[in-house]
């Protein structure tokens, strides 16, 4: 955020910020047209600018967040009591992801469970209950 007095603009309008220390850093805007003086708060002159610009404008104006994110595969067993032949188990792979941070926790705590040395999906996935 700029901190330093601002001005621009052309003969007939001038925006200026930071013209006061109560509106430093970029609380509001001083905003002239034809010798006529208005505020505009941040906040509105950021709800003027999205309601008039395009898509990829305002794409552009929204924050994001980028979080780094791990795949954790996990072979599941399922015995089925049920509609299928009794006692027959039904294995697939499901995969989750976590925050980057949560699975080095993990494999902090269960590096066993967690660690790359673990089964790939080649080999979680060749025990998978094949379609007929």
């Amino acid at each position: 955020m700029m901190h330093d007095y601002a001005k621009m603009g052309n003969e007939k309008i001038t925006i200026e910020a930071n013209w006061d220390a109560g509106v430093t850093p970029g609380k509001a805007f001083k905003i002239t047209v034809d010798g006529k003086e208005a505020i505009l708060e941040r906040d509105d002159l950021y709800a003027l600018l999205m309601l008039f610009g395009d898509e990829e404008q305002q794409s552009d104006l929204i924050p994001v967040q980028q979080t780094q994110v791990r795949a954790i595969t996990r072979l599941i067993t399922v015995k089925a009591k049920k509609d299928i032949k009794r006692g027959e188990e039904i294995k697939f792979a499901y995969e989750y992801f976590v925050p980057g941070r949560v699975y080095e926790s993990l494999l902090l705590h269960h590096p066993e469970q967690y660690s790359s040395s673990n089964k790939d999906i080649k080999e979680l996935t060749k025990h998978i209950n094949k379609i007929v």
